[in-house]
């Protein structure tokens, strides 16, 4: 790549360019949530698992998007080639929130 075809550095706390803190903490949140099948929470519809000693936020269960992001390893973030597959898992959610909230 040569030097007139990349973007310009963005100040110190926008970090580098196309890399965005919400990739690696998707991956996290991916990598603490309980994917158990019948999950023993320590509350009422979320909290922390009994089994498997991870969490669910309050009526949550992990979709496609979390499947995708918890096979990368912990601390990275979504590859380009992975890009097209999670933005049409995190449309799929979208439209599920939608449709409850109608």
């Amino acid at each position: 790549m040569t030097t007139e075809s990349r973007k310009p550095r963005g100040r110190w706390w926008q970090g580098e360019p196309d890399l965005y803190h919400s990739d690696c903490l998707s991956v996290e949140h991916a990598h603490r949530k309980c994917y158990c099948p019948e999950p023993a929470l320590n509350h009422e519809g979320y909290g922390q698992c009994q089994t498997c000693g991870k969490f669910l936020a309050y009526r949550e269960t992990p979709d496609d998007a979390d499947w995708l992001l918890r096979r990368l390893p912990t601390g990275s973030r979504a590859p380009a080639s992975l890009r097209p597959e999670l933005e049409a898992a995190w449309a799929r959610r979208r439209a599920v929130k939608e449709g409850v909230r109608s």
